[in-house]
Protein backbone atom coordinates (compact mmCIF):
# COMPACT_ATOMS: atom_id res chain seq x y z
CA UNK A 1 0.00 0.00 0.00
CA UNK A 2 1.08 3.19 -0.35
CA UNK A 3 1.01 6.41 1.65
CA UNK A 4 2.37 9.72 1.14
CA UNK A 5 3.74 11.44 4.39
CA UNK A 6 4.39 15.10 4.71
CA UNK A 7 7.98 15.96 5.06
CA UNK A 8 8.92 19.53 5.23
CA UNK A 9 11.77 20.22 2.27
CA UNK A 10 15.43 21.17 3.37
CA UNK A 11 16.29 24.78 3.87
CA UNK A 12 13.06 26.33 3.40
CA UNK A 13 10.72 27.55 6.29
CA UNK A 14 7.33 27.30 5.17
CA UNK A 15 6.98 24.23 2.02
CA UNK A 16 6.47 20.88 2.84
CA UNK A 17 6.17 17.98 0.45
CA UNK A 18 4.56 14.70 0.41
CA UNK A 19 6.91 11.83 0.15
CA UNK A 20 5.18 8.35 -0.99
CA UNK A 21 5.80 5.53 1.65
CA UNK A 22 5.52 2.17 0.88
CA UNK A 23 3.51 -0.56 3.50
CA UNK A 24 4.15 -3.85 3.36
CA UNK A 25 1.13 -4.35 5.59
CA UNK A 26 -2.09 -2.98 6.30
CA UNK A 27 -1.67 -2.15 9.75
CA UNK A 28 -5.26 -2.25 11.91
CA UNK A 29 -4.06 0.52 14.89
CA UNK A 30 -2.44 3.39 15.27
CA UNK A 31 0.56 1.56 17.50
CA UNK A 32 0.82 -0.72 13.95
CA UNK A 33 1.39 1.65 11.51
CA UNK A 34 4.20 3.56 13.92
CA UNK A 35 5.63 0.54 14.65
CA UNK A 36 5.81 -0.36 10.61
CA UNK A 37 6.96 3.25 9.79
CA UNK A 38 9.53 3.26 12.09
CA UNK A 39 10.83 0.30 11.28
CA UNK A 40 10.99 1.11 7.66
CA UNK A 41 13.27 4.09 8.57
CA UNK A 42 15.56 2.51 10.94
CA UNK A 43 16.47 -0.47 8.39
CA UNK A 44 16.67 2.57 5.71
CA UNK A 45 19.34 4.14 8.26
CA UNK A 46 20.96 0.88 9.23
CA UNK A 47 21.26 -0.36 5.02
CA UNK A 48 22.78 3.43 4.21
CA UNK A 49 25.14 3.50 7.23
CA UNK A 50 28.23 3.12 5.43
CA UNK A 51 27.03 4.35 2.26
CA UNK A 52 29.11 7.75 3.46
CA UNK A 53 32.72 7.16 2.63
CA UNK A 54 32.70 8.99 -0.30
CA UNK A 55 32.16 12.58 -0.48
CA UNK A 56 29.78 13.64 -3.12
CA UNK A 57 30.02 17.09 -5.28
CA UNK A 58 26.85 19.02 -4.26
CA UNK A 59 25.42 21.70 -6.34
CA UNK A 60 25.02 25.58 -6.26
CA UNK A 61 20.92 25.33 -5.59
CA UNK A 62 22.00 22.52 -3.22
CA UNK A 63 24.47 24.44 -1.39
CA UNK A 64 22.51 27.67 -1.37
CA UNK A 65 19.32 25.85 -0.09
CA UNK A 66 21.59 24.14 2.65
CA UNK A 67 22.77 27.98 3.76
CA UNK A 68 18.98 29.20 4.11
CA UNK A 69 18.73 26.40 6.19
CA UNK A 70 22.30 27.43 8.17
CA UNK A 71 24.19 24.58 7.55
CA UNK A 72 26.27 23.60 3.77
CA UNK A 73 26.97 19.59 4.99
CA UNK A 74 27.93 16.56 2.49
CA UNK A 75 25.60 14.48 4.66
CA UNK A 76 28.26 12.67 5.84
CA UNK A 77 27.10 10.61 9.21
CA UNK A 78 30.14 10.48 11.63
CA UNK A 79 28.24 7.82 13.74
CA UNK A 80 28.79 4.33 12.83
CA UNK A 81 26.20 2.95 15.28
CA UNK A 82 23.33 0.71 13.78
CA UNK A 83 19.98 1.84 14.83
CA UNK A 84 18.00 -0.52 17.64
CA UNK A 85 14.91 -0.95 16.08
CA UNK A 86 12.75 -2.52 18.92
CA UNK A 87 14.37 0.73 20.86
CA UNK A 88 13.23 2.70 18.31
CA UNK A 89 9.90 1.31 18.30
CA UNK A 90 9.68 1.49 22.09
CA UNK A 91 10.90 5.10 22.32
CA UNK A 92 8.38 6.10 19.33
CA UNK A 93 4.89 4.54 20.65
CA UNK A 94 5.94 6.40 24.04
CA UNK A 95 6.39 9.49 22.28
CA UNK A 96 3.40 9.05 21.03
CA UNK A 97 1.59 8.32 24.09
CA UNK A 98 3.44 11.31 26.40
CA UNK A 99 2.31 13.86 23.19
CA UNK A 100 5.82 15.08 21.99
CA UNK A 101 4.31 14.42 18.85
CA UNK A 102 1.26 14.37 16.94
CA UNK A 103 -0.17 12.01 13.99
CA UNK A 104 -2.82 13.69 11.63
CA UNK A 105 -4.16 11.35 8.67
CA UNK A 106 -5.36 13.44 6.11
CA UNK A 107 -6.40 15.97 8.44
CA UNK A 108 -7.79 14.78 11.02
CA UNK A 109 -6.10 14.28 14.27
CA UNK A 110 -5.55 10.69 15.38
CA UNK A 111 -5.22 11.29 19.28
CA UNK A 112 -2.81 9.84 21.85
CA UNK A 113 -4.09 6.19 22.12
CA UNK A 114 -2.00 3.89 19.89
CA UNK A 115 -4.56 1.02 20.88
CA UNK A 116 -7.38 3.41 18.38
CA UNK A 117 -8.46 1.32 15.64
CA UNK A 118 -7.08 3.02 11.90
CA UNK A 119 -8.77 3.14 8.04
CA UNK A 120 -5.69 3.31 6.03
CA UNK A 121 -6.36 3.34 2.02
CA UNK A 122 -4.51 3.72 -0.70
CA UNK A 123 -2.97 7.54 -1.05
CA UNK A 124 -3.68 8.83 2.76
CA UNK A 125 -2.04 11.81 3.69
CA UNK A 126 0.27 11.31 7.12
CA UNK A 127 1.66 14.47 8.97
CA UNK A 128 3.62 13.78 12.14
CA UNK A 129 4.04 16.63 14.44
CA UNK A 130 6.67 17.20 16.73
CA UNK A 131 5.36 19.77 19.88
CA UNK A 132 7.66 22.30 21.24
CA UNK A 133 7.52 22.39 24.97
CA UNK A 134 8.46 25.92 26.08
CA UNK A 135 9.36 26.86 29.66
CA UNK A 136 9.70 29.81 31.58
CA UNK A 137 8.36 32.38 33.99
CA UNK A 138 5.02 33.53 33.25
CA UNK A 139 5.37 37.15 35.19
Amino acid sequence: MRIYIQVKKLGRRCCVEAVPFELDIIPATVGELLEEVVLRLADNYNANLGANDILSCISDSAIHDMAVSGKVGFGVSYNDQRADTRHAVDNAIQSYVDGIYRLFINDSDTGCDPTASLTLSEGDILTFVRLTMLSGRLW
